[in-house]
């Protein structure tokens, strides 16, 4: 028997992807282990290049689902599932182990006595199928969180710095917590950490770059809790604002997303500069109403367009008089939000109620503030939350004075159950108060 099952799942990534990753198991200084490369299914020739590394090395064995799952977890559980070793370790299929990945992990492991251990990696992009704009490169994790970042079962219920590839763990471990949570459909492997945290299992931490994490222009799963957000925004005329406000997305979002527009009736540039952008490529889609059509019923509209057929997890009201001020704010938010809450970053610039509405409570290990009112600058939660808020029949229409729909979602959201907070260290600066100096100078600067 073994000593290491190492579990690969993989969909239509035959060519350059999968074969880097099983070349980079099967090169391991702990050579005592079975690869098990799960298949969800692919229709291009997976299993017969599976089958070309099997001849070679007899440690490969393929396995296939019956049908497509479309995610990472049923194809883990059939590897568990075959295997017998009494460690299991995973690669994502667009990842690459460095040599001693294993070698030092079983030790780690079997020291410490550990249900888990993990290790650290770099982020590099791919030189095959490069993306356009990594949004990191080199041995550091995202948000300031150094990659070697000690096990804390606190801080993983907010923040994630566990990849996939970088886990092994018992089998003893595993089966406890009975396998992949086959119903999870996004950060699988934060849920899984999540798990064990919750489970008290005993994790270990090896404080060295053991992985390589490749950007590619093929769409990289599971990277972060967002799956597919969407934004929307309003615009009508404050051409300088728009600008402003988007360019502010592109420079610190560093994440993809779809960003979904309406313009009622914009006289002043404004629509000619959304219509160039969209053709551009920088927005996903764009509505010019010839007159203002109200705030809600344009809301409404964006809604429905964003929530039909079930593509998006997760949706954010973007005002565009607004700037960002936070790299990789969307990201953050999204890993910061608890459980069934919308969230807001903390907006400077309000002169009445200067970073938002008050806090009602302050919750300092998730740096986050509840409120009873979220302001409409920057609004992000699951789409579950704006899905239910459509099906009430809101917002009404037409609706009393402007910003009655801030506070209409927001009883709305309370009325359900659901938290509303700010990151209070997620920061935007609102628009309305910028002196006309600054606005001249920075004007300027806007290509």
């Amino acid at each position: 028997m073994p000593l290491v099952d190492v579990v690969i799942s993989t969909y239509a990534r035959a060519q350059h992807f999968l074969p880097r990753a099983i070349r980079s198991v099967l090169a391991q200084t702990h050579a005592d282990l079975v690869l098990w490369i799960c298949d969800d299914a692919s229709p291009d020739d997976t299993a017969r290049v599976v089958r070309t590394f099997a001849k070679e090395d007899p440690r490969v064995r393929y396995l296939c689902t019956s049908q497509n799952d479309g995610y990472q977890c049923v194809p883990k559980n059939l590897g568990i599932r075959a295997g017998s070793a009494p460690f299991v370790a995973y690669l994502d299929d667009d990842n690459e182990w460095h040599p001693d990945h294993l070698a030092r992990l079983v030790a780690a492991g079997t020291d410490a006595e550990a249900d888990f251990a993990y290790a650290a990696r770099t982020y590099a992009n791919d030189p095959v199928y490069p993306h356009p704009s990594p949004p990191l490169l080199g041995a550091q994790m995202p948000w300031g969180i150094h990659q070697i970042t000690p096990w804390d079962p606190r801080r993983i219920r907010y923040e994630n710095w566990v990849d996939t590839s970088d886990i092994l763990h018992t089998r003893q471990a595993i089966q406890r917590l009975g396998g992949w949570d086959e119903g999870c459909r996004r950060a699988a492997d934060w849920q899984l950490m999540q798990r064990a945290a919750v489970a008290d299992m005993r994790v270990t931490n090896v404080p060295e770059v053991l992985t390589t994490y490749y950007w590619h222009g093929q769409g990289n799963i599971g990277r972060s809790a967002l799956g597919q957000p969407a934004l929307w925004s309003l615009t009508h005329n404050r051409l300088y604002d728009v600008q402003r406000s988007f360019q502010s997305l592109w420079q610190h979002t560093q994440a993809p997303y779809f960003h979904y527009v309406l313009d009622q009736g914009s006289t002043d540039g404004t629509a000619e500069w959304l219509a160039d952008t969209y053709r551009e490529g920088r927005l996903h889609y764009l509505r010019l109403e010839p007159a203002n059509i109200g705030i809600s019923r344009g809301s409404n509209h964006l809604l429905d367009v964003i929530l039909a057929g079930d593509f998006h997890t997760w949706a954010c009201k973007w005002d565009p008089d607004v700037v960002c001020m936070t790299p990789r704010w969307l990201e953050r938010l999204a890993t910061r939000c608890p459980e069934k809450a919308a969230i807001s970053p903390h907006v400077l610039g309000l002169v009445q109620h200067p970073g938002g509405a008050s806090r009602t409570g302050r919750d300092f290990t998730r740096r986050l503030g509840t409120v009873k009112h979220l302001g409409g600058a920057v609004n992000l939660a699951p789409a579950a939350l704006w899905k239910a808020l459509r099906a009430a029949g809101h917002w009404i229409t037409p609706a009393p004075a402007h910003g009655f729909q801030d506070a209409e979602f927001s009883a709305f959201a309370r009325d359900h159950g659901w938290t509303l907070c700010h990151a209070e260290d997620i920061l935007v600066r609102h628009l309305g108060n910028v002196p006309d100096a600054q606005r001249a100078q920075e004007r300027a600067l806007i290509v």
